[in-house]
This record gives C-alpha cells, sequence and structure tokens, in this order.
C-alpha cells in the first residue's frame, strides 16, 4: 500500500534542485565575529551558513560546530 509519505517522496525524486534550492542566500564571512553569527541565526531561525570569501564558498559553520 502507498502512503502519503512514499507519494511526496517520488514527487521530490522527479525535481532538479534547482526547483527546490533558495536563491536568497544568508552568508557569512570568515572575518565576522561569532556575535555577529549568533545573531543571525537566532533572528532568521536557521540552524547554519555558508561561509563565503568574496565570492568563493570557503566553509559552513552551523550551532552544533
Amino acid at each position: 500500500m502507498e502512503t502519503k509519505f512514499d507519494k511526496t517522496v517520488e514527487i521530490l525524486f522527479e525535481l532538479k534542485v534547482a526547483d527546490v534550492m533558495r536563491k536568497d542566500i544568508i552568508t557569512i564571512g570568515p572575518g565576522d565575529m561569532m556575535s555577529d553569527l549568533k545573531k543571525i541565526l537566532q533572528e532568521r531561525r536557521i540552524s547554519g551558513l555558508p561561509v563565503v570569501d568574496e565570492t568563493r564558498l570557503v566553509g559552513v559553520i552551523s550551532i552544533e560546530d
């Protein structure tokens, strides 16, 4: 018996990453203060951010780091 979850997964597998990705990305720089990171994470209610140096992705930081 196919469940609602099975149907959802089937639909998701037919999508491209570009169909569901965010384009308005919030980032932080490697020279930014940890206090800035904490503020952004709390205000946006998110758990992590990509770390970008100019236009290059240099890492990812999360509340678990």
